[in-house]
């Protein structure tokens, strides 16, 4: 619920590209070292790329900063770090993917991630972009979609797997497992920095609000709007449904399930049903959760009664059970 811990404060713009192309560099050196490290390979083309961004918007003589250091950067990475754990072992377990391979796969799948999810976010509120193309790289101020995230991360997941000829349905369970755990982590973020905030919880005058009904503080950081903090006409606290500990508590549980379901059940199992369950629980539970959303700019249709996610949530849901259709009958063909 607080934001942000703590504040670099303002310095020379070149500076920060500088620092930006060294450790570009550190990554070039460890991806000499070892010719199949392909990962810090692309940490020193981000890095290349971001020095020359930084250098092209401020240039030479403009500062940089003060740079907030965000508790959602932070728990994302520890998101990220506990979801390649969780597929690293998994793998590594069922001799899929070495423990360099799983990381590099995962750290890849969280930059298409980002990627898709903001283009999502873009494409959904396109008017606030038009002509301000800088605008649109600032994921810091928020706007991620996670639907955008997960189909870009799978499709780049799918074709990374497929072109180095690895077990593509193994693998995806190993995937689905982890994502439930980097999610759920995820989700305190969106916690602490206010995004995907919730509806506002009605209180009566002089009532005591539910327990389980949060407030967000009058923190400017914080991307709650002001009016879903205080009521502008009465100046009274405004409570909301704490939806992102919905969603944390519910990532949770799935990954509980399917964790179970690997390590326990044998009878009926093929590859890629843990994956297919993924998609169908997901689609199902993230509908419902929809209803105790409060932000609007998600992108709602039919008059608000239904939002994107929701819409996107049908396709998935059917997408989930026609894999696993699928990938049930072909592992029967196979045994036949």
């Amino acid at each position: 619920m607080f934001p942000i811990l703590f504040e670099i404060p303002e310095f020379a713009a070149w500076i920060a590209a500088l620092a930006v192309f060294a450790l570009g560099g550190l990554f070039a050196w460890y991806g000499r070292k070892d010719p199949a490290d392909r990962g810090s390979w692309w940490l020193a083309g981000a890095c290349a790329v971001g020095g020359l961004v930084l250098l092209g918007v401020y240039g030479t003589s403009k500062t940089v900063g003060p740079l907030p250091i965000r508790w959602f950067g932070i728990l994302v990475v520890l998101g990220f770090l506990a979801a390649a754990k969780v597929a690293s072992a998994r793998n590594a377990r069922l001799g899929l993917l070495g423990a360099d391979e799983s990381f590099d796969l995962v750290f890849n799948m969280l930059l298409a991630g980002i990627a898709g999810a903001r283009l999502f976010h873009v494409g959904q509120n396109f008017e606030q972009f038009e002509g301000r193309p800088v605008e649109m790289l600032k994921i810091w101020d928020g706007g991620l979609v996670w639907y955008g995230g997960a189909i870009a991360a799978t499709l780049y997941a799918w074709w990374s797997l497929a072109s180095r000829k690895k077990d593509i349905w193994r693998v995806s369970d190993s995937l689905a497992i982890a994502v439930c755990l980097g999610h759920a982590i995820g989700r305190l973020g969106c916690f602490a920095a206010g995004c995907d905030y919730g509806r506002i919880v009605p209180v009566e005058e002089g009532a005591t609000p539910p327990w389980w009904a949060i407030r967000f503080p009058d923190d400017p950081a914080t991307l709650v709007p002001a009016d879903h903090r205080t009521d502008p006409e009465t100046g009274d606290p405004v409570y909301l449904h704490p939806v992102q500990l919905y969603l944390l508590l519910f990532n949770l549980a799935m990954f509980a399930t399917l964790f179970l379901l690997d390590r326990r059940s044998t009878k009926g199992a093929f590859p890629g049903r843990l994956a297919a369950l993924y998609l169908m629980l997901y689609a199902v539970g993230r509908a419902a959760l929809e209803a105790f959303r409060g932000d609007a700019d998600r992108g709602l249709y039919f008059g608000g009664a239904v939002s994107f996610s929701q819409v996107v949530s049908v396709v998935v849901l059917g997408a989930g059970f026609a894999l696993w259709r699928g990938l049930r009958a072909r592992a029967a063909r196979a045994a036949a």
